[in-house]
């Protein structure tokens, strides 16, 4: 049961940890294309 439950305990361990990057990713993701489209709506 031990090695069962250090398994699942590695699982979401490195589950949280890639949801963290995805979610990193995404939000510099979304800052940069709002930069980019500000910067489009200030040009004439």
């Amino acid at each position: 049961m031990a090695s069962l439950k250090i398994k699942y305990a590695a699982i979401i361990i490195s589950s949280l940890i890639a949801g963290g990057l995805i979610s990193v990713t995404a939000w510099q993701y979304v800052n940069s294309s709002q930069k980019t489209v500000q910067t489009e709506q200030k040009a004439p």
